[in-house]
């Protein structure tokens, strides 16, 4: 991981925006896996799994960082 960044969204400004978002950055498609498959990452996933209620995930790769 290259860099995270968490955003924590206004209280109760609007049903339909997010209350948190994180943001990673990775050099490839291949450390985003490796991210992703981390036992660490695992725990952290399943935890937040318990505690949200809803998810939106969107990977995506800058332009011209390929």
């Amino acid at each position: 991981m290259l860099d995270l960044s968490v955003g924590i969204g206004e209280p109760a400004s609007d049903e339909q925006r997010p209350d948190l978002v994180l943001i990673t950055t990775h050099e490839n498609w291949q450390a985003l896996e490796t991210y992703q498959k981390h036992p660490d990452h695992q725990q952290v996933a399943e935890l937040i799994g318990e505690l949200r209620t809803e998810r939106r995930v969107v990977d995506f790769e800058l332009e011209g960082e390929a």
